[in-house]
């Protein structure tokens, strides 16, 4: 199920990326046939952004190219979920990382990652908006 926010955050994307809808997906790849559908479709990229499941070995040889993913953390920091709380409760570097898809949870080699700075103020909230503009 998609939240409110998450539909929102999927129309932007559609917006700034340009592409049809119908080339987003969104949800469980498991559900409604979508690995099966991503096979037929014989990509050269998947990109995962901010996507909150764990991908298989199975939906990352799908591209003949590569399965990038797009995170919010500054790899190979806060690795997972609720990587602004993390950020702040062990004061390590927050941030996005543009990376290779790998077996091993957020581990494949990192192509791009910027830092944002974390404010005494900043809550986990605060922080993940400072995030997203990134």
């Amino acid at each position: 199920m998609v939240t409110n926010e998450e539909s929102q955050e999927i129309n932007e994307l559609i917006k700034i990326s340009k592409l049809p809808s119908s080339k987003v997906f969104k949800g469980s790849p498991k559900k409604n046939g979508v690995i099966k559908l991503l096979k037929k479709l014989k990509l050269d990229y998947i990109f995962g952004i901010h996507f909150p499941y764990i991908i298989s070995e199975e939906l990352i040889k799908i591209p003949s190219s590569q399965f990038l993913n797009l995170h919010p953390s500054y790899l190979p920091y806060n690795k997972g979920w609720h990587t602004p709380s993390w950020a702040i409760l062990k004061n390590t570097p927050a941030g996005a990382s543009l990376h290779y898809m790998s077996k091993e949870l957020d581990m494949g080699n990192i192509i791009l990652r910027k830092e944002v700075k974390i404010d005494l103020s900043d809550t986990a909230a605060s922080l993940y908006k400072k995030i997203k503009l990134l």
